[in-house]
């Protein structure tokens, strides 16, 4: 009489490469794994371009997600193309039409090589400081609630200017531990006042020192004027930056983080990742707070 040992199937084998779609293994990890098994899925070390974010649910817990032998990046980030050369006051640019499919998205972030640039600010280094806010927001009745931050400041003279495309100017205004970044609704040149669309929690006339609060004017197409510069017009739909001095056009890749998650884990357990990279993801404060 002979005996046949029945042995298990090995387990399903799961890796990915660069360029490879990590939501069709995703759905391969589903569709092959065995009950709750255990499962592994390696990537190859290199760059996961995403449109939209990974998502895993309650069927894609008890599994690694690893990679071996380097770095896997899993990114968000939109490689820009079709740049020109030009200027930007006065300055030598180099110019891109972003795609429309991007141009409803924050876009408060540009990436060179891997390497944040600056958004065009003023001033480029150090702060301004208010005078403080009018007469009646400084003697209003709440005025001294703390928390309740005033809706209007008077800037210094050369400070403050009725910007290209205000609605689209952040004020940058520290104090304390907390930060405060505030929309533009106008700007009445006689008296210098600047009205915010949103509340903060600053009184500007007086900051942790005592004195009126120092602020950063961001996203401002006239401080687009430094190495490293970049500035979002979005009344055109153009970008422009002002390139480091020993970057060159053809050695420069340039992206806009397109997305706010790369991954999103809704009710998976046991999920892990291990030896990756997230990157190109962007978020913005909103407009209403």
């Amino acid at each position: 009489m002979g005996l046949v040992a029945a042995m298990a199937a090995p387990a399903a084998a799961f890796t990915a490469k660069p360029g490879d779609d990590l939501e069709a293994l995703r759905d391969r990890v589903r569709a092959e794994r065995r009950g709750g098994e255990r499962v592994t899925v390696r990537l190859k070390p290199g760059v996961y371009r995403l449109a939209r974010p990974l998502v895993f649910g309650p069927g894609d817990g008890n599994a690694v997600w690893r990679c071996d032998g380097g770095r896997a990046e899993l990114a968000g980030g939109a490689v820009l193309t079709g740049w020109t050369t030009g200027t930007v006051n006065g300055v030598a640019c180099w110019s891109v039409s972003v795609p429309a499919a991007l141009r409803d998205k924050p876009l408060t972030q540009l990436f060179a090589n891997g390497c944040r640039r600056e958004r065009a600010h003023l001033p480029h280094g150090g702060f301004y400081r208010f005078l403080g806010s009018p007469k009646e927001e400084m003697e209003a009745p709440d005025a001294q609630e703390f928390f309740r931050g005033a809706m209007s400041a008077i800037a210094a003279p050369g400070q403050f200017a009725d910007y290209h495309d205000l609605a689209s100017v952040e004020v940058f205004v520290p104090d304390y531990w907390y930060d405060n970044h505030l929309r533009v609704r106008s700007y009445e040149a006689a008296t210098r006042t600047v009205r915010f669309e949103t509340r903060g929690f600053t009184h500007f006339w007086a900051d942790e020192t005592g004195r009126p609060s120092r602020y950063r004017v961001n996203n401002v197409k006239e401080g687009c004027t430094e190495p490293g510069d970049w500035y979002y017009d979005r009344t055109t739909g153009v970008l422009s930056y002002i390139p480091m001095p020993d970057e060159k056009l053809d050695e420069v890749t340039l992206e806009l983080p397109a997305v706010e998650r790369v991954v999103e884990v809704r009710g998976a357990t046991g999920l892990r990742f291990e030896f990756l990279a997230f990157s190109g993801m962007d978020w913005e404060l909103p407009r209403d707070s």
